[in-house]
């Protein structure tokens, strides 16, 4: 089995959004774990494990899309696949925290900074499925 370096891919569209979606992923991840005044909860207990969950998981999932894409020169449909869910968690945990940031007295106002980037990450999730769907379909 031989690998071949497609560096080019960082300079396509669908890499930029890559880049992006990971940038988004670690500032998300970063704000999480230190938050504005310590650690961040994002309202009850399963509330934060399925956001916390979702964050890291794609923390991990996107940097290894990005190595295959770099190693293999080409999208496949489980990028697709993860795209579709990632915008699906993303715009469930943004509204979740947005929604929790209104119901809660007590959670920090990283939780409301949170939800907007997390809605963010969804939206980039989104286009970038599209922009996936209309590069198979074109082939």
């Amino acid at each position: 089995m031989e690998f071949k370096i497609n560096s080019g891919y960082l300079k396509t569209t669908n890499g930029y959004f890559k880049i992006g979606e990971l940038i988004l992923l670690l500032v998300l991840a970063f704000i999480l774990h230190f938050g504005f005044s310590g650690s961040v909860t994002l309202g009850s207990l399963s509330d934060s494990l399925f956001g916390i969950g979702t964050i890291v998981g794609f923390a991990i999932i996107v940097p290894s899309i990005i190595l295959t894409n770099i190693l293999s020169g080409y999208s496949s449909v489980f990028e697709l696949i993860i795209s579709i869910i990632g915008f699906t968690l993303f715009v469930a945990v943004g509204g979740m925290c947005i929604a929790n940031n209104n119901m809660y007295i007590n959670l920090s106002s990283s939780v409301l900074i949170i939800g907007v980037l997390s809605l963010l990450t969804g939206v980039l999730f989104l286009v970038d499925a599209v922009l996936i769907l209309r590069a198979h379909f074109s082939e």
